[in-house]
């Protein structure tokens, strides 16, 4: 059934939206993408169609309390920085800025850059209430 839906997916942009695919930007498309295979992780990741429609009600807002809730608006500000970094990360940039200036011979930044991210790791896991190590529990 999984591939059922991807193949009706399939079928249904080369048949008809092909061309308005085309004429989209980059990121629309993605967004588009991403949205439908999210959409089928939740319609193939439960048993019960009941359960997933309330998944997918709830991805869309409806029957929840709102778009944000005390947790989140708590937790935003200081996860913030972690998201932007994780959302450069995912863009070409961080590969052509190496690139660029490993080709000036500098051999500084991979070090450089290793040790900041154990740092910013070691300075969020510092200041979460969460911690995975055993002897804290106690």
């Amino acid at each position: 059934i999984w591939g059922v839906y991807f193949c009706v997916i399939l079928i249904l942009e080369k048949a008809f939206l092909l061309s308005v695919l085309d004429r989209l930007p980059r990121i629309a498309r993605h967004l588009y993408a991403a949205l439908l295979i999210t959409l089928g992780f939740v319609i193939f990741s439960h048993t019960d169609m009941a359960v997933a429609w309330a998944r997918l009600s709830a991805l869309f807002g409806v029957g929840t309390i709102g778009l944000t809730n005390a947790v989140i608006s708590y937790r935003l500000p200081r996860l913030l920085p972690l998201l932007l970094i994780g959302a450069l990360g995912a863009t070409p940039i961080p590969a052509k800025l190496y690139r660029a200036v490993s080709m000036r011979g500098h051999g500084f930044p991979e070090p450089i850059l290793t040790a900041a991210s154990i740092l910013l790791s070691v300075i969020y896991l510092v200041d979460s209430t969460f911690s995975p190590f055993a002897y804290a529990q106690f």
